[in-house]
Formats: C-alpha cells, sequence, structure tokens
C-alpha cells in the first residue's frame, strides 16, 4: 500500500490538529431545557419527500422537539429574499 504526499499531510495535519484539542473537538452539546419548535421554510417543494424523515424524527425524540412547522413559500417570499426583476 503507497501513501501519496497529499495523503500523509492530510493525516499529520489530522493526528496533530487531535493531539493538539485533546480530542474535544467533536464534544456533544447539551440538550435544551424544553423542547423546541422547529419551523421548515420549503421553497423548492422538497417537503414532499422529505416530511415523513420530520415526523419520525419528532416521533422519536419528544424531549428534543415539541412540534414540526412546515411553511411552503414561493421563492420571492423566502426570508432574505430580494425582488428584483
Amino acid at each position: 500500500m503507497q501513501f501519496t504526499r497529499r495523503q500523509f499531510i492530510g493525516g499529520a495535519a489530522g493526528l496533530s490538529g487531535v493531539a493538539a484539542l485533546g480530542g474535544r473537538v467533536f464534544a456533544a452539546q447539551t440538550l435544551p431545557k424544553d423542547p423546541i419548535q422547529v419551523n421548515i421554510v420549503d421553497v423548492a417543494g422538497n417537503l414532499a419527500l422529505t416530511q415523513g424523515a420530520f415526523d419520525s424524527y419528532a416521533a422519536q425524540k419528544p424531549n428534543v422537539v415539541s412540534m414540526i412547522a412546515p411553511f411552503i413559500a414561493e421563492v420571492a417570499s423566502r426570508p432574505g429574499a430580494t425582488n428584483s426583476a
């Protein structure tokens, strides 16, 4: 098995980063005290494909998510959109 120079440098950089930071880079964040409401703005029409996954997550994690509120919007009415026609 041969290593390229790029693989060696990438591995060395990764190992030095873990050594310098002590492996605490990916520490888990604390959960919220109360379940939160997740608002989803769908401008591409993808909600029809992903609604089941969102509902499943909310059902499996009631201590994290209280409600998922989808909102179907036109591109011009999405948050941050500018009407420069």
